[in-house]
């Protein structure tokens, strides 16, 4: 276990580890944040310390719908209509900054025994 990332809230922990990346991450609130790629995908998390839990989810502006993944072993990947659908030069950057994200959450909430979920 990371002794960095123990001392790192999430904000400060996936702010350092994001940099350089396509995306901007907005605390909302005490308990929420988003990680937000331009306006094409968001990334929400509410985290609730008493339960030690972090619950996301990803949201599409651009295409005002909810933006469906998948697990396969240790990779996670995005709905596969959602390059056709984006059309953007920087759409794949955009989903590979949001994997590397969620991945970083799985991360995170593994080092500081939280569970992780997703749904709204």
């Amino acid at each position: 276990m990371s002794s960095e990332s123990k001392s790192d809230g999430l904000t400060e922990y996936l702010d350092k580890r994001l940099a350089g990346s396509s995306l901007r991450i907005v605390p909302k609130s005490d308990h929420e944040l988003e990680v937000q790629a331009f306006d094409d995908i968001v990334l929400r998390v509410i985290t609730d310390s008493k339960k030690k839990s972090l619950r996301f989810s990803l949201f599409s502006p651009k295409l005002n719908r909810d933006v469906t993944f998948e697990n396969i072993g240790d990779s996670t990947f995005l709905d596969v209509r959602l390059g056709d659908e984006l059309k953007g030069e920087n759409h794949e950057a955009e989903e590979a900054d949001i994997t590397l994200a969620i991945n970083l959450l799985e991360r995170w909430a593994k080092e500081n025994d939280h569970t992780l979920s997703h749904g709204a």
